[in-house]
Parts: C-alpha cells; structure tokens; sequence
C-alpha cells in the first residue's frame, strides 16, 4: 500500500510539472510577435463586463479562473516570467508580469494570446499590437 502510495505521488509531481514549463529564451506568438523576459506590456481595457480581465488573472495558481479586477487599463507591466502550459496545439503562452504601481506582492498571469485576441494588452515595448501584426504581415508579403 505504501509503495503504491509512493507511486501515485510521483506520477502526480511529475505530470503536474510537465504541463507547465518555464521558458528563458525569447518566444514568438501565434501572431509573430516576439515576447522576452524584461519587456513591457501595456495592458487595454477589461473584456468582462464589469470591466475586469477575461485573460489576465491575479496570479498563476488563479489561472483560468481568478480573473483581475478593472483598474489597470493603460498600466504598463514588466514581464517577470514566461511558461508553456500544456504541449503541442493546446500549447498556452503564459507570462507572468507586474503592473506598474501595483502593491500586491503577487504576479499576474496573462494568457498572451487571448489577451491579444481581446485588446486587453494593447502595446508590447511602447509599440501597438496592431503595429506589430501589420509589420509581421508586410514582411511575410515581401518574402
């Protein structure tokens, strides 16, 4: 009973710590944008009704389902960490960052590209997404 104990804890540390991995290099979203430890994110307008974040939660353990509160539109928030959750299509970008003025020991989490998707985060380096997906597609057009 003790070895099958033992067993069971093992497998649960290890799948529990394959879903979700650390990245130090830099990555590149499903909309060619290059992301690295360091940059800055300057975070848009809740897409929740009540003005809160559909994709950015108040901390990795709330992820997908902690949702942050309205009051940090147009915050600007440094990326502290990047993590992969899952593998392969079901592949999630994950940073962790911390919003400019924020008193919460805690870092959020932002699902990148989701929020992009939603405008919740609206600039990466003082350039606009928009910006940034265009410049990607006119340099995919001229190869």
């Amino acid at each position: 009973m003790k070895a099958s104990f033992t067993l069971l804890f093992a497998f649960l540390l290890t799948t529990s710590y394959a879903q979700t991995r650390q990245t130090t290099g830099p990555v590149t979203t499903k909309h060619g944008i290059v992301i690295e430890v360091g940059d800055k994110l300057r975070m848009g307008e809740g897409s929740l009704p009540s003005g809160g974040y559909r994709y950015v939660y108040k901390s990795p353990a709330a992820f997908g389902k902690g949702h942050l509160d309205g009051g940090f539109q147009y915050v600007t928030a440094e990326i502290r960490e990047i993590q992969e959750r899952g593998t392969g299509a079901g592949r999630t970008l994950v940073l962790l960052i911390v919003p400019k003025g924020d008193l919460n020991i805690f870092k959020k989490a932002v699902d990148i590209e989701r929020a992009i998707d939603a405008r919740e985060i609206i600039a990466v380096n003082g350039v606009s997404i928009s910006k940034l997906i265009a410049k990607k597609k006119a340099g995919i057009a001229r190869n």
